[in-house]
């Protein structure tokens, strides 16, 4: 078979596992309800598709900006309102990412490592389970990849194009995950500092301009609001001015270090909702429990090959792809890494944002180590001299091939140096087949009790190929003992994945989680939205004529409602249930105009809620949240009640 032919064949069916797994019985997951009830308003108003709107009223916006939930809403418009079509842009997003990373690895480190780099994010549990949700992550891991490809080519080629378009890439995850998507600006700009062509000053310049695009891409939609009188367009959730300058940089942004997160500011609403209990923040929170499970199978080995890495490439020449590679991708590890390490909170599905970074990094290594072992021939998918485009600095003759052995890794290895990196790999299996063990809890949801000893075994069996590489200087153990050393390192990730899979979970769940979350997950973002749907025909009795369903304290209750019956739910405090939106004289007027009955609160001292618990009829107040009948009766003598209290 045609190497080629064979490599692209191997591609195909990667993408075709990862669209498996991203997408098999994907409409029986958990969905977020808050992003969900936000999606159905969106899909069913135009006025509210622009905003981002969370209630079909327009009364309050998402707390963060809209970019990914847009094209969840064109999915709802064009196949209708079903959790598989909010879920659809995630799957698809997800498979084109493993698509982009074998692209923009391949490029500067050749089709093997790109090959490596996309297994590894395919198979990693936080993709796998991020992309089965309708969490905006997904779009914005994908602009991001899609963002290092265009600076991988911009180092072979040295085009201003690749810049700009990188830019353009960035501003637009900007859309979907603000701050976070400049967090890769650095890694961006120093991979091509490092080795893009040209001089110090051009390289430079192009930076500034690629630069420029992504702060004006990232800020156009937010300018744009900023002009809408507040009286036309959605409160701003997540501020207190309503400024969209305040909700992305100081609510979802500097204000996630050291202050209150808004999970942390909802639970103090005593509204009985299941939150997850979050790691304290820390350098080791990547390493154990959920965000362990979830993402940290391979971070330490990721680690470990991106130091060795860059070490055996520390004296190549400027231009060189793997070295542009590596300092990009661990750059993206390492900025990524550490700040989801010292946030307040760090939701697991956050980690999937290292994924890329890990297998790029690993794909990377791969290709370090066959160059400095003076790989024979290569591999079904590696055709001869494959790899990056020649560099534009590279001397006249030179083929540019990353993969090939250089004056840096040395053509080929001697015999002693050989056994040195065969030991050494040993080393590195062995203990990845013990950290993986570690990882395993010993009781968990979904766990089978066959992997520990599969783990181990395929760890010890790949530990002798590399004892016995040292032992005799042959490339085909050298190349068996670094395929062994994959295989030990994705076996717990890969049975990982098929369990989140095959037991239907998503964004919301990490694999072999305890008993007792997955049960609260269930029950928070399954179980009571399909109680919520049984419910709806009793509560439209209950309206008697109002406008709206109900009023509920928090977004996150409103939302339950929106997603069930497609009904105003008035949002009272918006995602927290501080927010100043409606104020005492919105809400007071709201009542005497009959707009709802119903009201859903907790034990709060909110002004707004201590009004309605003063002046409505309490109907239930033994469970939370508790309910309350207003009628318009209730706000008779009320300051306040005015025309420009309505909404």
């Amino acid at each position: 078979m045609n190497v080629t032919v064979a490599r692209r064949s191997g591609v195909i069916v990667l993408l075709g596992v990862a669209a498996v797994l991203y997408a098999w019985a994907a409409s029986r997951t958990a969905l977020e309800p808050y992003y969900e009830a936000a999606v159905r308003s969106m899909a069913g108003s135009w006025h509210d598709f622009a905003y981002g709107a969370l209630d079909p009223a327009g009364t309050v916006s998402l707390d963060k900006l809209p970019g990914a939930f847009w094209l969840q809403a064109l999915a709802v418009r064009a196949f209708g309102f079903h959790s598989w079509a909010i879920i659809l842009p995630q799957v698809v997003e997800g498979v084109l990412t493993v698509g982009v990373l074998y692209w923009a690895v391949r490029r500067l480190a050749g089709p093997a490592a790109g090959f490596v780099a996309a297994a590894v994010l395919a198979l990693s549990p936080a993709t796998v389970a991020l992309n089965r949700g309708n969490i905006s992550d997904s779009l914005t891991i994908m602009l991001l990849v899609l963002a290092a490809a265009a600076v991988s080519a911009a180092v072979t080629s040295g085009q201003w194009v690749w810049l700009i378009l990188a830019g353009v890439f960035v501003g637009l995850a900007f859309q979907a995950k603000m701050l976070e998507a400049w967090l890769v600006l650095p890694a961006l700009g120093v991979a091509y500092l490092l080795d893009g062509p040209g001089s110090l000053r051009r390289r430079a310049s192009q930076l500034a301009a690629g630069g420029a695009v992504a702060a004006a891409v990232s800020l156009v939609w937010m300018a744009a609001i900023s002009l809408v009188p507040a009286g036309h367009r959605p409160y701003v959730d997540g501020s207190r001015h309503d400024s969209i300058f305040d909700q992305v940089f100081s609510y979802n942004g500097f204000g996630r270090f050291g202050d209150s997160s808004p999970l942390q500011l909802l639970a103090g609403q005593q509204l009985n909702i299941d939150l997850p209990q979050p790691s304290s923040p820390g350098l080791g929170r990547l390493f154990h429990g959920d965000l362990g499970r979830d993402v940290g199978w391979l971070l330490p080995f990721a680690l470990v090959a991106a130091v060795w890495a860059l070490a055996s490439r520390a004296r190549a020449r400027r231009g060189d792809g793997l070295r542009a590679c590596l300092v990009l991708w661990t750059t993206w590890l390492l900025v990524l890494g550490l700040t989801f390490s010292i946030t307040t909170d760090v939701n697991a599905y956050y980690t999937a944002a290292l994924a890329p970074a890990i297998a790029a990094v690993l794909g990377a290594a791969v290709a370090v180590a066959r160059a400095g072992q003076g790989a024979a021939r290569p591999s079904p998918l590696e055709e001869p001299g494959a790899g990056a485009e020649p560099g534009p600095g590279a001397e006249s003759g030179e083929s540019g091939s990353t993969v090939e052995p250089d004056p840096v890794t040395g053509p080929p290895a001697t015999a002693a140096r050989s056994r040195a990196w065969s030991v050494g790999l040993a080393v590195v299996v062995a203990a990845s087949a013990a950290w993986a063990a570690f990882l395993i809890p010993a009781h968990g949801s979904d766990r089978p009790g066959w992997l520990v000893p599969l783990v181990i075994a395929v760890g010890a069996a790949a530990t002798l190929v590399a004892l016995a590489a040292a032992l005799r200087d042959r490339p085909a153990l050298l190349t068996g003992a670094l395929a062994g050393a994959l295989v030990t390192g994705l076996v717990a990730p890969t049975v990982a994945s098929v369990e989140l899979t095959v037991h239907h979970r998503s964004a919301f769940d990490t694999p072999f989680e305890p008993v007792s979350e997955a049960a609260a997950i269930t029950s928070t973002f399954v179980q009571e939205p399909a109680s919520v749907r049984r419910i709806i025909p009793e509560l439209e009795a209950a309206q008697h004529g109002a406008p709206d369903l109900l009023a509920a304290q928090t977004a996150v209750v409103a939302s339950v409602f929106i997603v069930a019956s497609g009904r105003e739910a008035l949002p009272i405090g918006g995602f927290t249930g501080t927010s100043p939106v409606p104020t005492l004289a919105q809400l007071r007027a709201d009542v005497r105009a009959g707009r709802f009955h119903l009201v859903l609160t907790g034990a709060s001292r909110d002004p707004r809620i201590a009004w309605i618990t003063s002046h409505c009829l309490p109907v239930n107040t033994r469970r939370s949240p508790r309910e309350y009948y207003c009628l318009p009766a209730s706000a008779a003598g009320s300051n306040g009640a005015s025309a420009a209290g309505t909404r």
